[in-house]
């Protein structure tokens, strides 16, 4: 029960008076809220994507818990068959809600980017995503486009902003990093030209001038610091490690599975 009431909002409005209730009924397998000022009931998925659920709420949760545990759309349908056959959904309709939890988590991370700002100590790096690839058809050139994630991440608490990106130059990269750290925040990086001045001699920071402290490492030579064990971008490119296994093992090799949707990525 407990689990299950996890997905249901603690209040409602009532969409016949809007005011604020609290109080939680389930009715015939489906859960309202219970307005006592004019004494009726209003579904939980009222004014919600989720509004015009027609699975119940026992299959609806088992399909949030195995989205949140990262399983493909086969595994997704093959678990809820091998729970009870008669719950079994067809694929379409396992894509359709897997889409539409996409569509839910990226609006709540767009809402939580306006103010989510990492600091303390934290780590840049980019990696490059997809490989461009010739297409046979003449009015289309290439069959998939090449795309570079820009990725920051906090140390002590692991959180991360990743950000799809067409060029990894100053212009592009700088407001980021400006919008999303702290100003005062210890950044570690490589030794990537947007980041470092390779051009002086000792190199100089690119960021510091921005007010952060900034260390790096070449990874030309070496991806922790001999001399300085704290510099490094470990933690982001474990990371990367696992976004791009997860890729693999979806079979995700295109960019049409890949959406671009203000400063997110999100797998449909």
């Amino acid at each position: 029960m407990q689990t299950a009431l996890a997905l249901i909002p603690y209040c409602k409005k009532c969409k016949f008076c809007q005011r604020l209730t609290i109080t939680r009924y389930l009715f015939e397998g489906k859960y309202f809220f219970f307005c006592s000022n004019c004494n009726e009931l209003t579904k939980w998925t009222d004014d919600t994507l989720l509004h015009n659920c027609k699975i119940s709420f026992t299959i609806l949760e088992k399909l949030v818990i195995y989205y949140i545990r990262n399983k493909s759309i086969k595994e997704i349908a093959d678990f809820l068959e091998e729970i009870s056959p008669s719950s079994t959904l067809a694929k379409n309709t396992v894509i359709h809600y897997v889409k539409l939890f996409n569509t839910i988590a990226l609006e709540y991370y767009k809402k939580k980017s306006k103010t989510m700002l990492l600091e303390g100590e934290v780590e840049l790096d980019e990696t490059f995503l997809f490989k461009m690839k010739k297409s046979s058809a003449k009015h289309r050139p290439y069959q998939s486009k090449s795309i570079w994630l820009f990725g920051i991440i906090q140390r002590d608490n692991k959180q991360f902003i990743i950000v799809p990106v067409q060029s990894r130059d100053k212009s592009t990269l700088i407001p980021i990093i400006l919008r999303n750290i702290k100003i005062g925040a210890t950044i570690y990086s490589d030794c990537f030209s947007t980041y470092v001045n390779n051009n002086t001699f000792p190199k100089k920071s690119s960021l510091t001038d921005y007010g952060y402290h900034h260390q790096w490492v070449n990874h030309k030579m070496e991806f922790v610091s001999k001399d300085f064990s704290h510099i490094h971008t470990n933690n982001m490119e474990r990371l990367w490690l696992t976004i791009k296994s997860d890729f693999r093992k979806k079979n995700i090799k295109k960019f049409p599975y890949f959406t671009l949707q203000d400063s997110f990525f999100i797998i449909l």
